[in-house]
């Protein structure tokens, strides 16, 4: 694969903030809007790439961006357990060693798949566990050092690498989700914290296709024995992560490199309304939803990116996925709230995915200094009325002077308009709003930007539809309003084995309709 000359590919010097995305002529039909595109770049398909068509292309550009022993996954170990306890550094797993590992897992579970030792019509592997030590309390009484962040993210890898359908589930679902997942895709084989063990083998009669339970981290000497002897009661084998990988190195196998319609995942809703569906994303979506998150950002570093979204969320994959693909390094959060600033400042991230929930608390805990009395609360509210006048005006949002007497505690850690803007002031931080995971971006140092969600990435088509019940029209004035459409090579294909919400969800010229409403603001 040709690897593009530049990663991340920057906003062109010649792009217009004022005209940040343009209607196609001669798309616009009564009671819709006509179909909106980036101004700033060429529209991207998979027919005409110029960069990635699936997963494993990413992986491989990340190599050749950093030296082997440049750090990839990494987490702050375990120093203490009464109480308990992080480091104040990150510990890391080199590029080299991901590299050899994801082979490792992933020739082990292709061989268990050619050998017919397991089957089923999707090649589906299991992923049900946290993207964080969700057991770090147990492990810590064993004197075990837990891995489980990483440990997601290699096997995941694996199965970009090897052809086979990495199905996430959620570190909290109940047991009749988890049940109903396995059984729908007809799961083999499943990758589990230790502490699941018990309840996959307990409804093992239920889930007659499930036949190896591997654990995530090591299994001491006589839970392995106690749990493998349950487990042969029942037809499951019980395995921990270096038996695998020790199998795996004794049958080594080539990367596999699929093409764009192959499926990579399939990620579920929540099941809050009903059975929980399955979302289909091949190689090609997923790659080129990471690759057009790769336009428009004006950075030269190689990244290094706080990961404490989950991982079974296509969100937060795909922010790992492009860190990855720049050659980064991606550290894992403690796995607690209240520790998140701090490994925060123990990391420094350059990025820093997340949601508006926790922007908006950060934003909440910072405004509190602008209620203080006297002196410092009056300081602090000048300080930041001179910072967003600033922003506002020229869309700068550092300033020498106060940058360093008022808000330097503030960057250390790094929603609404007031939020963001607070946030950029504050932390010196560019934040960037995106929609349905993929589909727009705002522009970077944008000073008109906030409480929006800016134009099209280069790979989506987005479009208005009438809502009338709600009042909302493509001839609203000044702004056109309805319905949010998408429609790119980045989009879900189908739900799996469910055609009916499959239609609901996708019309016959491939428009996603999200169900979400919104308007074209000026600059469009």
């Amino acid at each position: 694969m040709p690897i593009p000359p530049e990663l991340p590919i920057p906003l062109p010097p010649s792009s217009d903030y004022h005209k940040q995305s343009y209607e196609v002529p001669g798309t616009k039909r009564p009671g819709q809007t006509g179909h909106y595109r980036s101004t700033a770049f060429p529209f991207l398909t998979l027919d005409n790439p110029t960069g990635f068509t699936n997963l494993v292309e990413f992986f491989d550009s990340g190599r050749k961006h950093v030296p082997g022993d440049h750090p990839m996954l990494g987490k702050r170990p375990v120093v203490g357990k009464n109480p308990l306890k992080y480091a104040d550094y990150y510990e890391w797993w080199t590029w080299d060693a991901v590299d050899v590992r994801r082979r490792y897992v992933g020739s082990a579970v292709h061989k268990l798949f050619e050998d017919r030792v397991i089957g089923g019509p999707l090649r589906a592997v299991g992923i049900y566990s946290g993207n964080s030590p969700g057991t770090a309390r147990v492990l810590i009484v064993a004197g075990v050092f837990s891995r489980l962040s990483a440990a997601w993210m290699l096997v995941d890898l694996a199965t970009h690498a090897y052809d086979l359908v990495s199905v996430p589930l959620y570190d909290t679902l109940g047991k009749d989700t988890v049940e109903f997942i396995i059984n729908h895709t007809d799961m083999p084989l499943i990758f589990v914290t230790s502490q699941h063990i018990p309840k996959l083998l307990k409804i093992s009669s239920k889930i007659p296709t499930l036949k190896i339970i591997v654990a995530m981290e090591p299994l001491e000497l006589e839970s392995k024995t106690i749990l493998a002897a349950w487990g042969e009661q029942v037809g499951v084998k019980i395995m921990d992560l270096p038996e695998l990988e020790e199998f795996g190195k004794a049958n080594i196998k080539p990367v596999i490199y699929p093409n764009p319609d192959t499926i990579a995942t399939i990620c579920y809703t929540s099941g809050t309304t009903g059975q929980p569906k399955g979302v289909v994303l091949t190689h090609g979506n997923l790659a080129s939803a990471c690759y057009a998150q790769l336009h428009g950002l004006n950075f030269k570093e190689v990244p290094i990116c706080m990961a404490f979204l989950p991982l079974a969320h296509c969100y937060g994959r795909m922010a790992v996925i492009g860190t990855i693909g720049r050659g980064g390094s991606l550290g894992f959060w403690s796995n607690d709230p209240l520790l998140l600033l701090e490994d925060i400042k123990i990391l420094r991230p350059t990025m820093l995915p997340a949601v508006p929930r926790v922007l908006n608390r950060i934003y909440q805990a910072g405004t509190l200094a602008a209620k203080m009395p006297g002196v410092k609360g009056a300081l602090f509210r000048h300080a930041l009325q001179v910072k967003l006048d600033r922003l506002h005006t020229t869309g700068v949002q550092t300033h020498a002077f106060w940058d360093r007497l008022v808000f330097k505690k503030a960057r250390s850690a790094p929603m609404s308009t007031a939020a963001i803007d607070f946030l950029k002031v504050a932390t010196n931080a560019d934040i960037m709003e995106e929609n349905v995971g993929s589909a727009t971006r705002v522009w970077p140092f944008d000073a008109t930007a906030s409480g929006t969600v800016g134009p099209p990435h280069p790979n989506t088509e987005i479009k208005l539809v009438d809502v009338p019940a709600m009042g909302y029209t493509a001839e609203d004035k000044p702004r056109p309003r309805g319905e949010l459409c998408i429609r790119s090579d980045a989009c879900f294909r189908y739900y799996y084995k469910d055609e009916a919400n499959t239609k609901a969800a996708i019309d016959e010229e491939g428009w996603q309709h999200t169900g979400d409403v919104g308007e074209i603001d000026e600059t469009s």
